[in-house]
């Protein structure tokens, strides 16, 4: 983690951080062939939220919403629906890892009535 990351995440009061970090535990490997954040770095976020009493929210897109927003942006239907299903996979066990540090919810909006 940056060093600026780090000195925000010890100030006191609600903290807000947004999907980057987890984000690049999940299309780093998938794109670059490796994250720009260790696990130690991924497991320390993950306590400090823990002892801050907050939570991570997963807000998990259905497959067909992902794979259309790719093929929105130019991919072939084939490269969407790979791509979503290896992120669907590395989202799991990014989010299942993070869970044995702190709280985490999963939201499936299609899910929701």
């Amino acid at each position: 983690m940056a060093s600026s990351a780090g000195q925000r995440l010890r100030l006191a009061g609600p903290l807000a951080v947004d999907s980057g970090f987890v984000g690049e535990l999940v299309y780093g490997p998938l794109r670059r062939g490796h994250s720009r954040v260790t696990w130690i770095e991924a497991f320390d976020f993950a306590e400090t939220v823990a002892e801050r009493g907050g939570a991570f929210v997963h807000l998990a897109a259905s497959p067909p919403a992902s794979t259309e927003r790719l093929t929105g942006r130019g991919a072939t239907a084939a490269a969407a629906m790979a791509e979503t299903e290896a992120a669907a996979a590395a989202y799991e066990r990014a989010f299942t890892t993070l869970a044995q540090h702190a709280p985490v919810f999963t939201v499936r909006p299609d899910a929701v009535k």
